[in-house]
């Protein structure tokens, strides 16, 4: 889903999906906010990544709630306070942003974070399909967290072999 581009007065930072540096022990203030020594950097378009923003309309903080703060601020070395928004966002070659999810309904799959956005859209461009979501269920026999497509059909429409290899088909290209 496309979401635009920032507006005027908007900083926006599509960053690498590891928290902002949020792993690393770094300063925090009296509210757990986290210094940053160093500047959030925007992956290259058409990475998935994390939105993080910083304007008029981030709050300074979460209210007695320093691993909120810890998780979703952070101020850069030239003072600017940035806030996590938990997105996962693509920003294309013409700077629109494309919204891929929440962080926190992403699937890890051996260790790579699968958001269910552009599984679901993709799903649900089949005219067969009405609705489409993306779960992470884990496998009882390998104990391996796994994707599943949960699917509703559009009246009439039955799951079988070619539905099966058409949705397959269109997954093929999705990442």
């Amino acid at each position: 889903t496309c979401i635009g581009r920032p507006v005027a007065g908007v900083r926006v930072v599509v960053a690498a999906l590891d928290g902002g540096g949020a792993a690393e022990p770094v300063p925090t203030d009296p509210h757990g906010v986290r210094l940053a020594s160093t500047p959030l950097e925007d992956v290259a378009p058409g990475v998935l990544g994390e939105l993080w923003v910083s304007g008029p309309m981030v709050s300074p903080l979460y209210e007695d709630q320093p691993q909120a703060n810890a998780r979703s601020k952070r101020i850069e070395p030239d003072g600017t306070l940035m806030h996590n928004t938990g997105d996962l966002v693509v920003r294309d070659g013409s700077g629109l942003l494309w919204f891929c999810g929440r962080r926190d309904h992403g699937v890890q799959v051996k260790g790579v974070l699968v958001p269910p956005v552009p599984i679901e859209n993709t799903l649900s461009g089949h005219p067969k399909v009405m609705q489409s979501a993306v779960v992470g269920v884990v496998d009882p026999c390998t104990e391996v967290l796994e994707p599943v497509a949960c699917l509703r059909l559009v009246p009439g429409a039955k799951l079988d072999d070619e539905l099966c290899e058409d949705l397959a088909a269109m997954l093929a290209g999705t990442r």
